[in-house]
């Protein structure tokens, strides 16, 4: 089993996590989960694909001195194009291809988690947040090399 640690270097600073849910109960559970999980990158959150890319695209809401986002936490159920025309959005522009998405649905079918893989989100987790398997993706993403901040235990 993978060690969920977090163990980070001294000088990597993590970036923010974008949050992307229209639902603010949600929300509110989300940043719950992240708090439990101890997680302590600031979170943005944005409750439209279309402002989503703006700050992604750092055009709104950032300071550029802020490092650039480390995760989003992607609800696919959204107004207007959606969390499908966002994760196609993201594919389609070479300087955001490479942001790190992590989808987060209330309601998905198995063949929408394979679409979700097939256009580049790292993982798919069900609403409500559960802690163990949130931690469970930070773990997988650290190992990958993308860090999260955690407080120590």
């Amino acid at each position: 089993m993978a060690d969920h640690s977090m163990r980070q270097p001294a000088d990597v600073d993590g970036g923010p996590i974008l949050l992307v849910d229209d639902d603010p109960d949600d929300v509110e559970l989300t940043l719950r989960a992240l708090r439990r999980g101890r997680v302590l990158n600031p979170v943005i959150r944005t409750w439209d694909p279309d402002t989503a890319l703006r700050v992604l695209r750092g055009e709104e809401g950032t300071n550029p001195r802020r490092p650039a986002i480390s995760l989003v936490l992607l609800d696919l159920h959204l107004p207007g194009v959606g969390g499908w025309g966002l994760l196609a959005a993201l594919q389609d522009d070479p300087q955001l291809r490479g942001v790190p998405v992590v989808v987060v649905s209330g309601s998905c079918s198995e063949a929408e988690r394979i679409q979700c893989e097939q256009h580049g989100a790292l993982a798919f987790l069900e609403k409500p947040l559960d802690v163990s398997k949130l931690l469970g993706v930070i773990g997988d993403l650290a190992e990958a090399g993308l860090y999260l901040v955690r407080l120590a235990a």
